[in-house]
Formats: C-alpha cells, sequence, structure tokens
C-alpha cells in the first residue's frame, strides 16, 4: 500500500511538472512571437520615418522640372524634354510608391493624388498633371517638413493649406485617366 502512495504521488508530480512546463515552454513562444510582432511594428515605423525625407526627395526633383517657370519646356507635347527628363520621373514614380506604402491616412491619400498625377503627366506629356503633382508635394514638404515659403497651392489634406484644390485635382483625374 505503501508503495501505491508513492507510485500515486510520483505519477501526480510527474502530471503537474508536466502541465507547469508546458505553461512555461507556452509562455515562452507567445512571448518570443510577441517580440517579433513587436520587431516588425517598430521596423515599419522605423521606415514611416523616412517618409519626410522621400517627400524632399520628389519636392526637389519636381523643382528642378517644374519650378520657377521651368514646367514650360514641357508645355509641348513633342517637346524633347519630356525624353531628357525620362530618368527623373521614373525615380519621382519609384519613391511616390515607396512614400504611399510607408504611409496612412489623409498623407497617404495626398500621395496617391500625386502618384495618379504623375502617370498622367508622364503617360501623356501633360503639363497641368505635372504642375499639380509639384503644388501637392510643394504642400507636403512645406508643412511635414517645416519649409518656410510665402505660398502655398492649398492642395492637399496632410500639408499646408486648406485643400480647397483637391476637388480640382480629382476631376482632372477623372477626365484624363481614360
Amino acid at each position: 500500500m505503501f508503495k501505491k502512495g508513492i507510485f500515486f504521488v510520483a505519477r501526480g508530480l510527474v502530471l503537474v511538472g508536466l502541465i507547469v512546463g508546458g505553461v512555461q515552454l507556452f509562455y515562452k513562444t507567445d512571448k518570443k512571437e510577441s517580440k517579433a510582432e513587436n520587431a516588425e511594428q517598430i521596423k515599419k515605423e522605423d521606415l514611416s520615418k523616412n517618409v519626410p525625407q522621400k517627400i524632399t526627395e520628389i519636392h526637389s526633383d519636381l523643382n528642378n522640372i517644374t519650378g520657377w517657370e521651368k514646367y514650360e519646356k514641357y508645355e509641348d507635347v513633342n517637346s524633347p524634354s519630356w525624353e531628357e527628363s525620362k530618368s527623373s520621373f521614373e525615380l519621382i514614380s519609384v519613391t511616390l510608391k515607396e512614400a504611399i506604402s510607408l504611409s496612412k491616412d489623409g498623407l497617404k491619400e495626398d500621395l496617391e493624388r500625386a502618384e495618379k498625377l504623375h502617370n498622367i503627366a508622364v503617360k501623356n506629356h501633360d503639363t497641368q498633371a505635372l504642375r499639380y503633382v509639384h503644388r501637392i508635394v510643394h504642400d507636403l514638404d512645406v508643412k511635414i517638413n517645416g519649409i518656410k515659403v510665402e505660398n502655398v497651392f492649398n492642395s492637399t489634406r496632410a500639408g499646408a493649406g486648406n485643400g480647397s484644390e483637391i476637388p480640382v485635382y480629382d476631376e482632372y483625374i477623372k477626365q484624363h485617366s481614360k
């Protein structure tokens, strides 16, 4: 009888040990998964810090193409300037896509609008669409990066100004995306 009691107690201790060990294993596994999820979130947040820099890069490229009446050399749809600037347009396109992927809410909407207009500009050699892209990115750069300027274009939700030109741009996209 004493042996049965010891055997019963030993089995009980083994069972308790298995349960405690299982709980610890589950906790460690869950903790590792939680750390992995946190690391992924931190990585995404770190990448989103690149968005202001990307906006500045796009704005700089657009200033070089369209700023200070430079857009006039693109007004002729057959102008060689369109072909000469092809690599700059491609770089702007890639940078816009990257910034969009790292953005959310109003900023993402503004960047998506700029991307649509940029696509119209490049595809159709459309100077007006190109100017609209520049205005959107300009207003974003002013607000997000604190650029000091005399005027804004009211072209964004997340940027400087009141966004009053957004319906004009949306209608332009609607009419020229066909």
